[in-house]
């Protein structure tokens, strides 16, 4: 089996070969557009048995995908993947291999101006870039988790992005989120009120439909915003799923859906894939069998047994027929105790 980075290479190198380039055109990316829940066995599964791959790389690989199921797929593992999504009911896009771009950079912001234009950008090494609206293709915010840094434990923060449409470029600016007890009121966080500011001044000039869930809770609440849906344990995760949204917006008209639901830029979180649900048919016990033998009867104390011995076995029947007899029988009892007590007594 020759591995599709070889095929693509090879094209470049016999540009002759009129059957392989033919093969190049033909290979897509099959790209989702929801984000979810997708269920992953199914896919793995499929995808391991296409590309002949262990189930365990393969499974690290859909799931740290973010988006792209597969790249360079043939028409053929192009349809199969496409069936099985479409009968999870995930909607999906197919985008020709040669029209995936390439980041040219991922630089890092020391300051932002957001202006009626455009954004001007400022880097830490000094350049200054000038993006006009037009230029800007997605705009996302998300929570990056604390981690170890080397000898140290850095913060949890939020990373804000600008991708732009040319050149195909990431700028991110970030900011750590304050603990949770209360500052001082003497000592202002000034650096978290100009990301909010900056964040909320982006979310009402910017066409908000490039823009993912995570500038509205910035805008909106701020740092102390809900993050659960757009936190990320590594910056990796981080560029896999800014990438996902600019490559769909960058095609978003061109693009051939295979299904008819619309994605949309603001409701596109992390994706969760759901692993598949243990039943009891699919447990397996290795283990001895054992017999279980019935619970054994209680046993009575033998306080209980002696008092029941002496204790008369008085029931009173509530039948219609024997209500009489019972109260001549309580009667002819209590004239009894009573003579016998007068008997006593005299």
């Amino acid at each position: 089996m020759v591995d599709t980075e070889i095929q693509v290479q090879l094209v470049s190198e016999v540009p002759g070969d009129v059957d392989r380039v033919a093969r190049a055109r033909k290979l897509t990316a099959v790209v989702i557009t929801k984000s979810g829940p997708v269920q992953l066995m199914p896919l793995v599964r499929l995808v391991s048995a296409l590309r002949d791959m262990p189930l365990s790389v393969t499974a690290r690989r859909i799931e740290s995908s973010s988006g792209i199921i597969l790249r360079d797929a043939t028409p053929q593992e192009a349809e199969a993947l496409s069936q099985e999504l479409l009968r999870q009911d995930v909607p999906l896009a197919l985008i020709p291999t040669g029209k995936l771009p390439e980041v040219r950079e991922t630089a890092q912001l020391f300051r932002v101006r957001v202006g009626s234009r455009g954004l001007r950008l400022r880097l830490d090494d000094g350049r200054s870039v000038d993006v006009k609206w037009k230029d800007v293709l997605t705009v996302t915010c998300v929570r990056l988790e604390g981690h170890i840094d080397g000898e140290t434990l850095a913060p949890a923060r939020l990373v804000l992005s600008v991708f732009t449409r040319e050149p195909f470029a990431c700028y991110q600016l970030s900011e750590n989120i304050p603990p949770s007890a209360p500052r001082p009121a003497k000592v202002p966080y000034e650096p978290k009120v100009r990301f909010e500011r900056l964040g909320r001044a982006i979310y009402e000039t910017f066409t908000r439909s490039s823009q993912n869930k995570g500038m509205r809770i910035l805008s909106t609440y701020g740092l102390r915003g809900r993050w659960k849906d757009l936190t990320f344990n590594k910056t990796e995760q981080i560029h896999k799923y800014n990438y996902w949204l600019a490559l769909l917006r960058k095609h978003q008209t061109s693009t051939r859906r295979v299904s008819k639901p619309k994605f949309s830029i603001p409701w596109l979180r992390r994706i969760e894939f759901e692993p598949e649900a243990r039943t009891l048919s699919s447990l397996s016990f290795t283990g001895p069998r054992t017999r279980h033998l019935p619970a054994p009867a209680p046993q009575k104390s033998p306080i209980t047994v002696a008092a029941q011995e002496w204790m008369p076995n008085v029931t009173w029947q509530q039948t219609p027929q024997g209500t009489w007899l019972n109260y001549a029988t309580l009667l002819a009892a209590i004239c009894l105790a009573v003579y016998i007590i007068l008997e006593l007594l005299g």
